[in-house]
C-alpha cells in the first residue's frame, strides 16, 4: 500500500514538473525537405510524433480530449503503416512502399501539428 502511494506521488511530481518546465519539440524536417524516403526516416518520424505527443499530453496542453483520442488513433495507424512499409520493402514492392511512406509522412506531420496546438 505504501509503495502504491509512493508511485502516485512520483507520477504527480512528474506531471507538476512537466507543467512547470514545458518542452517545445523541434520540427522533424525543414520546410524544403518534401517527404519521407526511407524506412529509417519513417521510423524516426513516427518516434518523433510519439515524443511530441507525449510531451503535450504530460504537460496538459492538448487542445481537447477529442484531439488526444484522434492523435492516439493516428499514431497507432502510423505504426501499422510502418509495419506494412517494411513488408512492402521486403517484397520489393516499390509502389506500395512509396504509398505507405507517404501515408506515414501525412500522419506524422498532422500529429506533430495537432500536438503543438495549445488549449484556447
Amino acid at each position: 500500500m505504501k509503495a502504491k502511494r509512493t508511485i502516485i506521488k512520483l507520477i504527480l511530481l512528474v506531471i507538476m514538473l512537466a507543467k512547470a518546465y514545458p518542452i517545445e519539440a523541434a520540427p522533424i524536417r525543414t520546410v524544403d525537405e518534401t517527404s519521407i524516403k526511407t524506412i529509417g526516416e519513417a521510423q524516426r518520424a513516427v518516434d518523433h510524433a510519439w515524443d511530441v505527443y507525449h510531451i503535450a499530453a504530460l504537460s496538459g496542453t492538448l487542445s481537447s480530449p477529442q484531439v488526444q483520442t484522434q492523435i492516439e488513433s493516428d499514431l497507432h495507424t502510423a505504426r501499422t503503416q510502418l509495419v506494412e512499409a517494411k513488408d512492402a520493402a521486403k517484397m520489393k514492392n516499390q509502389k506500395r512502399l512509396t504509398e505507405k511512406l507517404a501515408q506515414i509522412d501525412q500522419i506524422t506531420q498532422r500529429v506533430v501539428q495537432q500536438s503543438q496546438e495549445k488549449k484556447q
